[in-house]
């Protein structure tokens, strides 16, 4: 099972927002991506290079708030 987070920063006054993947089984970090705005792309995108990643597995259960 993945899991997904994000959660924003502020860097030089402006503020990005972080997402993450994690694997739950192995408790390591994936994927992750930096936007300027806290958009579905973001999770969308951190889940294809998570998905990428670990070349395409089949009976996966995602989670993302």
């Amino acid at each position: 099972m993945w899991v997904s987070a994000f959660t924003y920063l502020k860097a030089v006054g402006k503020w990005y927002y972080l997402c993450i993947v994690i694997d739950l089984f192995s408790h390591k970090v994936i994927a992750w991506n930096i936007s300027s705005k806290p958009a579905v792309d973001l999770v969308m995108t951190t889940y294809e290079k998570s998905y990428d990643k670990r070349n395409y597995p089949v009976m996966l259960m995602f989670h993302s708030d």
